[in-house]
């Protein structure tokens, strides 16, 4: 009702021809059949037109549409409307970069779609420009799409060994209809399980101040009694728009827990015989070590940024953090010196305490892509192009508590381009820690990689992503893990493990399939890589295989993915066809994020 007062009175506007089924204004290139059908209907329903150049027209006003979860063309019954809570218009429209009697900008209209996309509650966000009342004036028509706010959130891996992980959080992530996220969570894996809740909120009495609290308790399988807790907390203004000056915030999280690697469901071993860890039983236990040791951690960061700039975005950030880690293995009395003495080195990471400021420096071009069909399906994406850079500066201070004073270095630089409607983004990392006392160096490390999406073809894409984590120096012993349902496919998980790592895949995802509202893809893949010690150690694995993507728009944007991977070569290990076998949520290997401490994978 409130969209056909706003939006009331069709303009006497000639309107020009349809196009693929879209009404004049739209452009086809932009939206999925799925997002080409939604605007079609809405538009419609309301006998509106778009308007096919808003540029710098005054916004006559702003009308908000939100859609059923279950609609018309769903196979479930309408009534399920009634069991969540739907968006309030007030918690959308306080989340508009623009009002009415501004000029109507697309930079600023593109930049709320990208925020809106974000939230956990919407999956379909359209912004469509709607011929204003007078030729200088423009109306705005946003229709988003809730998710099921009721709900039991769920990840989890299944493979041919069975279950390995399970996470349930039963869960209203939409309170009261605005946007508010009340949770108990519930995750499993093969030694323990942890219960817990979350609270957060995200707009605090209506400012842009968020705060998130949660809290869990870590029970063994084995003894029934609880081994651990872990927690957060965050409270401060994120940034939000390209047009904020300021943000600030504090972070607090801690772990106590044991830490364990497992070996699809079974413990991780580390031989201490073997270049590399095991891949078959150990025939001497007194040197087999399996890989557990407990963890305490407690972290707390706070700071300030300054934001300024348009098309290129600049950062400043000024803050303290500190970060206390203690890991103890526990009672090695049974094993052989030599294989303890190698796997402290080797597996247990060093504790340490590390308290300090830090200045970080961010450069980012505000420029971005729209693409399908190539983390989801069938819904709009957003790449970020041209350049990336981020520096950070870190000294620790022993006056500060830290086990030893040195100074940190890292920076990061990514560069992404489009080709034609794919895009092709280079990207690395480096980190380097410094005693001046010593003139030291006690941490190094390099990352790196490329990221290749190809233009979409008659059948559907290639996604191609190498990447590669060097460490020449790594006092904190730093460990990177390959093998189950990502880099290494067909490979149990976990099985494969070092202090650095290459790895490469190759995935070619079809076009999505539209059954009603529901999106249906597959996929072909071939995986590469190895995590080794030394470059002497670096035998290189692979797996290969096929499998499904399914898109629920009703549930959220991520894609549920079924995989089915087998190991090649001649000695690749093999206990069942079952092995490579993965149900779990989002691709395998997602968009690489470079940030001024490293690369996110």
């Amino acid at each position: 009702m409130l969209l056909a007062v706003t939006l009331a009175g069709r303009t006497a506007h000639a309107a020009e021809p349809a196009r693929d089924g879209v009404k004049a204004g739209t452009d086809k290139t932009i939206y999925s059949t799925y997002e080409r059908e939604t605007i079609e209907r809405t538009l419609g329903r309301h006998s509106l037109d778009t308007d096919p150049a808003p540029e710098g027209k005054t916004i006559e006003s702003v009308a908000i549409e939100v859609l059923d979860v279950i609609e018309d063309r769903d196979p479930l019954p309408g009534f399920l409307n009634g069991l969540h809570c739907t968006t309030r218009q007030h918690a959308i429209r306080r989340d508009l970069l623009f009002r009415a009697g501004q000029r109507y900008e697309k930079i600023i209209i593109d930049e709320t779609e990208r925020n809106l996309r974000a939230l956990r509650q919407q999956s379909l966000v359209v912004i469509v420009p709607v011929r204003g009342t007078k030729p200088d004036t423009v109306r705005v028509l946003v229709l988003v799409k809730d998710v099921w706010s009721l709900r039991l959130n769920t990840s989890y891996r299944i493979t041919g060994q069975g279950l390995e992980t399970l996470y349930l959080q039963p869960a209203e992530e939409n309170l009261f209809g605005m946007r508010r996220s009340l949770s108990s969570t519930l995750a499993y894996d093969p030694a323990t399980l942890s219960f817990g809740g979350t609270f957060i909120e995200p707009r605090l009495a209506d400012s842009r101040i968020l705060v998130a609290v949660s809290a869990n308790a870590i029970v063994n399988h084995t003894t029934g009694l609880i081994e651990g807790t872990t927690g957060s907390f965050d409270y401060g203004v994120p940034l939000y728009s390209t047009r904020q000056d300021w943000a600030w915030g504090a972070a607090l999280t801690w772990n106590e827990s044991v830490t364990r690697r497992f070996r699809g469901r079974d413990l991780n071993v580390f031989n201490a015989d073997l270049a590399t860890d095991p891949t078959s039983l150990c025939p001497d236990p007194s040197r087999c070590i399996p890989i557990t040791y407990r963890t305490d951690r407690i972290t707390g960061t706070t700071g300030i940024s300054r934001q300024w700039g348009r098309g290129t975005l600049q950062l400043v950030q000024v803050g303290v953090s500190a970060d206390r880690r203690v890991y103890d293995p526990g009672d090695l009395s049974t094993y052989a010196a030599d294989a303890v003495a190698r796997f402290l080195d080797e597996r247990v990471p060093t504790s340490v305490t590390r308290n300090g400021p830090f200045v970080r420096y961010q450069l980012q071009q505000n420029r971005f892509s729209k693409m399908q069909d190539v983390e989801t399906l069938g819904l709009q994406e957003n790449f970020r192009l041209g350049l990336e850079a981020h520096a950070r500066i870190y000294p620790l201070l022993g006056a500060f508590g830290s086990t030893t004073s040195l100074i940190g270095y890292s920076g990061a630089l990514a560069y992404t381009r489009e080709l034609g409607n794919g895009l092709v983004r280079l990207y690395g990392a480096g980190a380097i820690e410094v005693s001046p006392a010593h003139d030291t160096i006690s941490n190094a490390s390099v990352q790196g990689g490329m990221r290749l999406v190809t233009p979409k073809l008659p059948f559907g894409r290639f996604v191609y992503d190498g990447t590669f984590t060097v460490r020449p120096r790594n006092d904190l012993n730093g460990i990177s893990v390959l093998g189950g349902d990502g880099r290494l496919r067909g490979h149990l998980s976990g099985s494969v493990l070092g202090h650095n790592m290459f790895a490469a895949n190759l995935e070619l995802r079809t076009r999505s399939l539209q059954i009603g509202t529901i999106q249906l893809g597959g996929a072909l893949f071939y995986d590469v890589g190895d995590a080794y010690d030394t470059l002497e150690e670096l035998r290189l694995k692979q797996g290969a295989g096929a499998g499904l993507r399914f898109g629920f728009p009703q549930l959220d944007r991520t894609v549920m993915r079924v995989d089915l991977g087998f190991p090649l070569g001649a000695n690749a290990p093999r206990s069942s066809v079952l092995d490579g076998l993965v149900i779990t949520f989002d691709q395998a290997f997602e968009m690489p994020q470079v940030t001024s401490v490293g690369v996110v994978r």
